[in-house]
């Protein structure tokens, strides 16, 4: 008898522990810290007439024999031939962090 409810209680505080860790870490990502990741259904390519970019491209500047490479930024928006028109901020990183 004291091992199937020693058994109960066990599962019914396994069950309050996880469901109570998800909601914590669904408000904390929602509310505490909303810009941790970068949204990737903005309409802001559209809203000027462009279209998203992606998949993780690098930022070009000029086309055909003139294309520049800016290899610390990500390409944010594209034209109709998919050449990038909008760029990321430039990414600060060191190797030595």
């Amino acid at each position: 008898m004291y091992i199937s409810l020693f058994i109960i209680l066990f599962c019914l505080f396994i069950i309050y522990y996880f469901r109570n860790n998800s909601e914590n870490f669904q408000a904390y990502m929602n509310k505490t810290n909303p810009g941790y990741l970068v949204p990737t259904k903005d309409k802001f390519c559209y809203d000027i007439g462009l279209k998203p970019a992606f998949s993780p491209s690098i930022c070009t500047t000029g086309e055909g024999i003139n294309t520049q490479f800016d290899y610390y930024r990500n390409c944010r928006c594209t034209d109709e031939n998919n050449n990038c028109k909008i760029c990321y901020p430039t990414i600060q990183w060191s190797k030595y962090n």
